[in-house]
């Protein structure tokens, strides 16, 4: 057993040196600056071998390494490409070198990923940010075939606000890794490029940059509406599609898909209370309490659907309030619609005791129905949580 790991370690030895075999006089130089990590001088003499020989599978190769040390993969992958060109004789290497490179970029990535989490927003955080780019962009250069390089990458460009080239690196990571939550990230994606196209309007006034912003959810309408029909059991990809309608203000053709998942499933308390926003957004406000109140008997704890039964009563007063008004009638009518909004508001807050908006809200119920010490003791809570 000695000699045949003796014998193996020989043979493993003289491979070692091989690769630094006998050639022209430029390879022996290039290898030997290789040795010394002198790659600039590796380089020229690589360019005299390649000049001299454009047949140099080696010198290809070797140049290709030099690169990727130097940290320009793009590079390496193109000198790489022109040796397996010429031969498959270093094939192997070349498969083990950007193993080796992506691995390392991958993990300098994770860890920039990490470093960035826990700091404060600003400059450091902005260089972290690129810091983790860099290295999940050329893991990916390394390894293209990498799913999970490409998602990573996208939460890399996500939290470094690029938007645009997170749709790229999310729309790659959905060739790879076809599934719902693949749909659902580049759903994210255009759902935030959408949000900065409005926001430019909000501050702008330009009604192209609200064109853009609508075009952008149209777009991932669509994604999100083959997704559907992919994956028509996944229940998150509804809410997404959901706040896609919304922005691209087209609720009512939100309707009938909202519709069929009730029908569907109507014991999915996400599907409800889904159906009660688009319904709400329709000031449909008898149809929306009716869903909320639908996902409230299926979770009684359910905060966002207390949350929206109540505002769905206190936007159904007001709506009455205004129509009294318009027609000069002199009625107390709406009442009883805001004083069936407390009942959700207090179990909202004994879920979420500290919610200012909330407590709030609850104040401007009282104010409306008369009750002004109750009024005033929830404006109260409010300002303490700010």
């Amino acid at each position: 057993m000695k000699r045949v790991l003796m014998l193996v370690s020989i043979v493993s030895i003289f491979l070692g040196i091989s690769a630094f075999s006998c050639g022209s006089k430029e390879m022996e130089s290039a290898k030997l600056a290789i040795k010394n990590k002198e790659w600039d001088k590796a380089k020229e003499q690589l360019n005299i071998e390649i000049t001299n020989n454009p047949q140099s599978d080696e010198g290809y190769y070797w140049y290709g390494y030099v690169l990727a040390e130097e940290g320009d993969y793009n590079g390496m992958n193109e000198y790489y490409n022109k040796s397996l060109a010429i031969s498959p004789n270093f094939s192997e290497n070349i498969q083990n070198d950007k193993m080796i490179n992506w691995q390392k970029n991958y993990n300098n990535g994770i860890d920039s990923y990490k470093k960035m989490a826990d700091l404060p927003d600003g400059e450091q955080k902005n260089i972290a940010a690129e810091e983790t780019i860099k290295s999940f962009y050329n893991a990916t250069v390394c390894n293209p075939d990498s799913a999970n390089t490409f998602l990573m990458l996208t939460y890399a460009y996500l939290s470094g606000a690029k938007y645009d080239e997170a749709e790229t690196s999310s729309k790659k990571y959905l060739e790879l890794n076809k599934s719902a939550n693949a749909y659902g990230l580049l759903a994210d994606v255009l759902y935030a490029r959408g949000a900065v196209k409005m926001d430019k309007y909000a501050v702008s006034g330009d009604k192209n940059d609200s064109l853009a912003a609508i075009k952008i959810y149209e777009q991932e309408i669509d994604v999100l509406l083959k997704a559907k029909k992919e994956y028509p059991e996944e229940s998150s990809l509804l809410t997404k599609l959901l706040n896609a309608y919304i922005g691209a203000n087209k609720i009512e053709l939100a309707t009938d898909s909202f519709k069929e998942a009730v029908e569907k499933d109507p014991q999915n308390k996400l599907f409800r209370y889904n159906f009660g926003v688009v319904l709400l957004n329709l000031k449909k406000y008898d149809e929306s309490v009716e869903q909320f109140q639908k996902a409230i008997e299926i979770d009684p704890e359910y905060s966002e659907a207390l949350n929206n039964l109540a505002v769905s009563y206190v936007l159904w007063g007001a709506k009455i309030r205004e129509d009294n008004e318009a027609n000069k009638i002199d009625s107390d009518n709406y009442k009883p619609k805001f004083q069936s909004a407390i009942e959700p508001l207090q179990k909202y807050l004994e879920l979420n005791p500290e919610d200012p908006k909330v407590w709030d809200l609850l104040g401007r119920v009282y104010a409306n129905i008369g009750e002004n010490e109750k009024a005033n003791e929830a404006f109260e809570k409010a300002e303490q949580f700010q």
